[in-house]
């Protein structure tokens, strides 16, 4: 199993408009037992895989063996001069990619192929991928650490009692319900009545 210790992005270097056989055509046209990539991002931001991962592709001479290569169709525009002219398409796709390579590799390092002669353009040989893209991905893949910070909590403040007045709930007055007293007025009415006849 090859141990993969870097990520090259490349831009093909040549129309958007290029196929899949076109690129396999121009490899073979060099003499390569083996494409120059082994994924291909196309502007519609489709990934078409041209060599397994477990072989080694034409890619960064001296670095092949260790490192896997990917690249987007594009790169130059029609006077063939560098240019970032990825679509946003193919912006996600890339992003999806690498991401995926990062997870089964994560200890490989994504850059551009001209990065290998560091950040100085008057030393790059090549401006491939046209875009930095050690930058733009460098947090691909990073483990963020989660933290879990103790939660600290004040003790309760202790209260002192001794001057506390207690509160005595009010006194409700009880009404007596008022008695159903007939008789009393019965007898009113009958002595009433009483004193009417006797007259």
């Amino acid at each position: 199993m090859r141990q993969i210790k870097r990520i090259f992005v490349h831009c093909t270097a040549g129309s958007q408009k290029t196929t899949l056989k076109q690129l396999e055509n121009e490899f073979k046209a060099k003499g390569w037992k083996s494409p120059g990539y082994h994924y291909v991002v196309f502007p519609d931001g489709k990934i078409e895989q041209m060599l397994d991962e477990s072989k080694v592709s034409n890619g960064v001479k001296g670095y092949n063996s260790t490192s896997i290569n990917v690249a987007y169709v594009g790169g130059v525009d029609s006077k063939l001069k560098p240019v970032d002219n990825r679509t946003e398409a193919q912006k996600d796709a890339l992003i999806t990619l690498l991401s995926g390579l990062r997870e089964r590799y994560p200890n490989a390092h994504i850059m551009g192929h001209r990065d290998i002669w560091g950040k100085d353009p008057k030393k790059w040989q090549k401006w491939c991928p046209c875009f930095d893209a050690e930058a733009e991905y460098a947090e691909i893949g990073k483990v963020v650490p989660v933290q879990n910070p103790t939660l600290m909590l004040e003790p309760i403040a202790q209260v002192d009692t001794s001057e506390v007045v207690p509160v005595e709930a009010p006194v409700q007055e009880v009404v007596e319900p008022v008695k159903n007293n007939k008789k009393s007025f019965f007898s009113i009415i009958v002595n009433l009545f009483s004193k009417l006849i006797r007259k």
